[in-house]
């Protein structure tokens, strides 16, 4: 739990250091890269050897923490997800999968 929280605060930080380096160029753009993530790679694409606007660093930075975010919060799913359908639910004849909670 604290991995994921720490990973998004990472993404969040390094999303909004893109965003600060792209509106000094680029307000619309900086924006629509606000709302759309991907939309920095073309900007990054366009910049990659301009050195006061490469934003390489944080646009890594924060692809691989939300891909990291992603995959814990599968493993986390996984992990409960199971063991939660397992003990809310079980079958009535005739009436298929039953939810314990609707009976008490």
């Amino acid at each position: 739990m604290v991995l994921s929280i720490a990973l998004m605060i990472v993404a969040v930080i390094a999303n909004l250091w893109l965003v600060v380096k792209i509106w000094r160029v680029s307000v619309p753009y900086a924006i629509v890269s606000f709302i759309f993530f991907p939309a920095a790679m073309f900007f990054m694409f366009a910049h990659w050897s301009d050195e006061e606007h490469d934003i390489k660093v944080p646009f890594i930075l924060a692809l691989v923490c939300s891909l990291l975010f992603v995959m814990q919060a599968k493993k986390v799913d996984a992990e409960y997800g199971l063991e939660e359908e397992e003990e809310v639910s079980m079958h009535a004849p005739g009436l298929g999968v039953v939810c314990k909670r609707c009976w008490t």
